[in-house]
């Protein structure tokens, strides 16, 4: 019996904060940040607030789990063309965005503007989203297509800045995606102007 018991445990601390993760995303999803706060997650999850608490101390780590949750999704598919290889993840990028991913994301914008202290994470999270650029950037190179003084870390905030702005401005429209990375990557090639160069210190 005492096995049962220690099963069950875990079991239903799992149910129960799926029930809020799915629940937090639904609201989100329905209400936007507005709408969205720890008591209404509470009464559409059948949970107590002491226990979202627990596991989630403030409204932008509940949503940055949700963001995450959301963008595990499958690399994309890399060719022998740092124009193309950027397009790609610009569009996988956008895609999941305008699947809800992008609402999160504004959420977590409102989120940070009245906690600054969250600023920090919350640029970690917008770099994750773009995190398979680096494997773009690093074939590039080794192609001679791009710089090897790029700073590639740089280089991807800035692509992810444009996207970013263009989210929470004007997320209804997308840009044409492949004329945007082709300014980037004639912007950045070995053959054009090095826009982004490390720092010689």
């Amino acid at each position: 019996m005492a096995m049962s018991r220690h099963s069950v445990g875990p079991r239903r601390s799992d149910e129960t904060m799926n029930a809020i993760l799915k629940a937090a995303e639904s609201l989100v999803l329905e209400a936007g940040h507005a709408g969205f706060s720890f008591e209404a997650v509470a009464r559409r999850a059948h949970a107590g607030k002491p226990t979202i608490y627990r596991w989630w101390p403030n409204k932008f780590a509940l949503l940055k789990d949700i963001y995450e949750r959301r963008n595990h999704g499958a690399a994309p598919i890399f060719k022998d063309s740092f124009e193309e290889d950027i397009a790609a993840c610009l569009t996988q990028v956008f895609n999941s965005w305008s699947r809800g991913s992008g609402q999160i994301l504004q959420c977590m914008f409102a989120e940070a503007v009245s906690a600054p202290l969250v600023k920090s994470s919350l640029r970690q999270v917008v770099f994750q989203t773009f995190r398979q650029m680096e494997t773009a950037f690093t074939a590039a190179i080794s192609r001679g297509e791009v710089h090897s003084a790029t700073d590639v870390q740089h280089a991807i905030e800035i692509i992810a800045s444009y996207s970013v702005a263009h989210l929470l401005v004007a997320d209804a429209v997308r840009p044409n995606l492949n004329q945007v990375a082709s300014w980037f990557a004639h912007g950045m090639t070995a053959g054009g102007v090095d826009l982004i160069q490390k720092q010689v210190r």
